[in-house]
């Protein structure tokens, strides 16, 4: 449910600059491989800049980055719709578990996410870094005051 929201937010906003559920479909499953499609790349990094162009108040805004040593690649997003939203309906105690549902997601694809902090949790970005295959840190163990959850 968490992530279906999550997705729903970014593409409410896409949907607005024209693009469809097909494409915004496939780009949710083809994140993880932005670092070695050239194709798919250079798409990301188009909306990437039209994140940071044309955003509208509230929406996601987003830059990539590319891990130290050129292993792995990241994701800062300065601008969080969910907070945005979750702001709007004084829940924003809520967020951080939709945060750390990145990390399940993170631990069943494989893709090694490890973040210092969110938005939500008082930084002033959320710096998503991946290593595909590496040992994932989760929001959850970083926070255990914010995010209070089993097995963690």
């Amino acid at each position: 449910m968490f992530a279906c929201a999550a997705s729903l937010a970014v593409y409410q906003v896409l949907r607005e600059r024209g693009v469809d559920a097909h494409t915004w479909g496939a780009a949710t499953y083809s994140l993880p491989a932005v670092a070695g499609d050239p194709e798919e790349g250079e798409r990301w990094r188009a909306d990437v800049a039209a994140s940071q162009r044309d955003a509208a108040p509230d929406e996601f805004v987003f830059e990539l980055v590319t891990s130290e040593g050129g292993l792995g690649y990241g994701t800062n997003i300065r601008s969080c719709a969910i907070c945005h939203l979750f702001g709007r309906h004084d829940a924003m105690d809520l967020v951080p578990y939709m945060c750390a549902f990145d990390d399940v997601v993170s631990r069943a694809s494989g893709t090694g996410l490890r973040r210092t902090g969110t938005i939500a949790l008082g930084a002033t970005h959320c710096d998503f870094r991946f290593q595909p295959g590496g040992e994932a840190l989760t929001l959850a163990e970083q926070f255990p005051d914010r995010i209070r959850v089993r097995g963690e």
